[in-house]
């Protein structure tokens, strides 16, 4: 992306050019995000197998494929509602049915909304 943008800022004019680096640019930032997920993936299933817990997993692309209204939808569907039947069940399964904490749907989805993730992994026995 470096090359693209130092080579529009110098000759603007240079379509020709500027297609092939910005196509350049473009796959690399496809390779490196297909590496970066990978490794990211590599990181959950070796820390699952070191806590020997249950993870779950949602996967949040669906909200970021909607937009406004649609995408607030998919958000309560695809992720907060399941993450916080997964938060209620971790903190409700003592056998007094006391809970320790309580995370609302609006309480997850603050904590969540603003990082750029799209997998939300909640630990459980």
């Amino acid at each position: 992306m470096d090359r693209f943008l130092r080579a529009k800022a110098a000759a603007p004019e240079d379509e020709e050019t500027l297609v092939i680096l910005l196509e350049e640019a473009i796959e690399e930032i496809k390779v490196n995000t297909y590496t970066l997920a990978r490794c990211q993936l590599q990181k959950i299933y070796r820390l699952k197998e070191m806590l020997r817990r249950k993870m779950h997993c949602l996967d949040a692309i669906g909200v970021f494929l909607k937009h406004d209204k649609e995408a607030e939808e998919a958000w309560e569907k695809l992720v907060a509602g399941p993450g916080t039947n997964i938060v209620r069940h971790f903190f409700y399964k003592a056998e007094d049915h006391t809970p320790t904490a309580f995370a609302t749907t609006a309480t997850i989805k603050a904590a969540i909304m603003g990082k750029a993730t799209t997998t939300v992994l909640v630990g459980g026995r």
